[in-house]
């Protein structure tokens, strides 16, 4: 079995960067994949009905119900939150995404609301990969030999930063897992805006998805 590959923070930035160039789909999948750490074929699973504005369904605690709004953290007002639905795989889950992912979600959805499936030319196994591969070439990502193992590539970044967060205390133990869908996860054993917690961490990267996109802005 190959050991999994994972992104640098520059290889990150780089990928976040050429994608954008491509246009908002792309910016889509990238972000999904490295700043909310889905799967691919999660991505592939998407359309339109899993991606909401968090105040159209209200946020969601560990039993599926609308907590205390007044709980929220700010968030940018030219781009609200997003909520994603995992409804498919091993591991089915609801989360916020942080803003970067949530500012391509507003300008992919403002091109091609309410249409499944999410992303048409990245819909099925053979297509998200294809494009994944395309991006990491276009980014400079060379992993001679691990082919197969860059797929998770940006997971692994991301699922490598939370747990270290956790080990620091910053993050409750179980987010990293419950965030990724991890086997074993216990959303019950967490607070109940964790999500919250979770994008904030995110955003608060030192290099990464923030700082890709709000250079390609200025």
């Amino acid at each position: 079995m190959l050991k999994a590959a994972m992104l640098t923070d520059d290889e990150a930035v780089a990928v976040l960067s050429a994608a954008h160039t491509f246009g908002p789909a792309d910016e889509v999948l990238a972000q999904l994949a490295i700043t909310a750490g889905l799967r691919l074929q999660e991505i592939a699973d998407l359309d339109a009905n899993d991606i909401t504005v968090e105040h159209e369904t209200g946020p969601l605690d560990n039993q599926g119900a609308e907590p205390d709004h007044g709980l929220a953290r700010p968030h940018d007002q030219n781009s609200p939150k997003y909520l994603v639905r995992i409804g498919f795989g091993k591991a089915p889950r609801t989360i916020p995404v942080a803003q970067p992912a949530s500012r391509a979600l507003h300008t992919w959805r403002a091109v091609r609301p309410n249409r499944t499936p999410l992303l048409p030319a990245a819909s099925t196994p053979d297509q998200v990969t294809g494009r994944w591969k395309h991006l990491l070439l276009k980014a400079g990502v060379n992993r001679t030999g691990e082919e197969e193992s860059v797929l998770g590539a940006g997971r692994h970044r991301l699922l490598k930063y939370l747990l270290g967060l956790e080990e620091q205390g910053v993050l409750p133990y179980g987010c990293a897992g419950a965030y990724l869908g991890l086997p074993g996860a216990d959303l019950g054993t967490l607070p109940p805006r964790w999500g919250d917690d979770v994008i904030h961490a995110i955003e608060d990267q030192p290099r990464g998805a923030s700082t890709a996109v709000r250079a390609e802005e200025r």
